[in-house]
């Protein structure tokens, strides 16, 4: 069977579905048909706005976004999802570096975008889509970059992950094998320049049978109320969102039946345990973890309802294949830790203006990520190489740290670094946040920590916050609690 693009794919379930509602959002739904239409009659608007090869796109979580997406890919660009949490600087350098100079956007945004130098259209300004008055003209090679996704810069700027049709439509089949499209109604909360959100509740109702609620923002309550009302019956978030999610729906008296919730996957991060346990202790429903990244586009394993190891990332998906790497560069055996690597249709073409690539000549993608693996292939994250702390020669994971901290009763949220050490090279740092009315001081905390801490993975600092900073999905940024350290 000849591949496919993007577009090619959606106009194809439009043509065997028109009726089919694939998204909708508190203002409304749209249809397959409305895509087709709707995306092919933009398309030539953009057409006329821009010669570029790109096009910006800085949306909500509205239904909107997904039409302005396809609509850029059949007038023969490649999209550009914008994260409008991103400071002017780092804006600057996205517009630069990916080449756009025409932003699709919003009111909400307009004011924010006007000063950077690019041109901007709004949506309020389209009116309701018009039919299209000829043949939709798809994009043609299913190895085009179809999408620009910049990663968050830890050190340096953003880097834009080229992202191809074929990638996309790769990660389609995995989870068509994984996920029982048909009956797959996702709530999403996630805002859709994040790469899984994207794929879930962008890419995959418009070319298959699943469909996509979504919301503008994250607000628990929110997500609560628009469960049954939706419809919706799965749920994708990050582990914060998750605790929170708890204990909203715990104030509620709200459990996974009388919300109509089936199936939920976290993922972005390791899933603590205690966010796992209140989670199923309270919607009385497993809660399943994931594991992807940007670089794969990105779903690389999940745990299923089926299939389901609490304190792993399950077993890859369909058409992936991995391996764990020691320090020689050699594989390791069940139990031992090294460094996940994973090789699929669905990893990148590369970086954007960039000619290094954490991808080899065989095509393996280095996930920088630690993990072991169990004899049956169930696989454990247990820690990014770059956060890991060597302390006087040992080891030590953030994570060993923290999911400690979670259990004490007084603590929300808990958060580990390394910092400099004069006598053991570097030592763990620990910021913490209570629960709201709660009273804890540090050297309570610590004498706490020695009952069930090895002494070296004692932290040698531990600051009280009144919160952790996040990003946009809810991920807390480990690279802005450094600042904490100098005080």
């Amino acid at each position: 069977m000849a591949l496919k693009t993007l577009d090619q794919a959606m106009l194809e379930r439009s043509a065997r579905d028109p009726a089919n509602v694939a998204y909708q959002d508190p203002a409304g739904q749209l249809r397959s048909g409305e895509i087709a239409a709707g995306a092919f009659a933009l398309s030539r608007l953009l057409a006329n706005n821009t010669t570029r090869d790109t096009v910006a796109i800085c949306l909500p979580s509205i239904k909107e976004f997904p039409l302005v997406f396809f609509a850029t890919l059949m007038a023969g660009k490649t999209a550009v999802p914008i994260n409008f949490l991103l400071q002017p600087r780092e804006l600057i350098h996205v517009f630069k570096d990916s080449g756009a100079e025409l932003v699709i956007t919003c009111r909400q945004f307009e004011d924010k975008l006007k000063p950077l130098g690019v041109r901007t259209l709004c949506i309020e300004d389209f009116g309701k889509p018009a039919a299209a008055s000829s043949k939709p003209e798809p994009a043609k090679n299913p190895s085009d970059v179809a999408v620009l996704l910049y990663t968050s810069g830890t050190t340096s700027l953003p880097k834009g992950v080229k992202l191809t049709h074929a990638n996309f439509l790769a990660q389609h089949e995995s989870l068509r094998q994984v996920l029982d499209l048909p009956r797959f109604h996702m709530l999403s909360a996630l805002p859709l320049f994040h790469t899984f959100a994207l794929t879930v509740a962008v890419v995959l109702p418009a070319v298959s049978e699943a469909r996509a609620s979504l919301l503008p923002r994250f607000d628990p309550g929110e997500v609560i109320e628009a469960l049954p009302k939706f419809g919706a019956n799965a749920l994708v978030a990050v582990p914060s969102m998750y605790r929170m999610l708890t204990r909203s729906a715990k104030r509620a008296g709200k459990d996974a039946k009388t919300l109509g919730l089936t199936l939920a996957i976290a993922g972005g991060e390791k899933l603590p345990p205690d966010v796992r346990e209140e989670f199923e202790t309270v919607f009385k429903h497993p809660l399943l973890e994931g594991y992807g990244l940007t670089e794969h586009g990105p779903v690389v394993a999940v745990n299923t309802p089926a299939i389901n190891r609490p304190g792993t990332i399950g077993k890859v998906m369909p058409g992936v294949e991995w391996r764990i790497v020691g320090s020689e560069g050699k594989s390791v055996t069940p139990g031992e830790e090294g460094e996940l690597q994973v090789r699929s249709a669905s990893v990148m073409a590369g970086y954007h203006n960039h000619t290094e690539s954490p991808v080899n000549a065989e095509g393996w993608l280095a996930t920088g990520d630690l993990a072991r693996a169990d004899k049956d292939g169930f696989v454990a994250i247990t820690g990014r190489i770059k956060e890991l702390i060597i302390s006087a020669g040992k080891n030590i994971h953030p994570s060993e740290i923290e999911d400690v901290v979670a259990e004490h009763p007084s603590v929300s949220e808990n958060a580990v670094i390394g910092m400099a050490d004069k006598t053991r090279g570097e030592a763990p740092a620990l910021f913490v946040v209570l629960h709201k009315g709660a009273t804890l001081e540090p050297d309570a905390l610590k004498d706490w920590l020695r009952e069930r801490l090895a002494d070296y993975k004692m932290p040698r600092l531990i600051k009280m916050l009144p919160g952790l900073p996040h990003g946009p999905t809810g991920k807390v940024l480990k690279r802005a609690l450094k600042m904490h350290l100098a005080e």
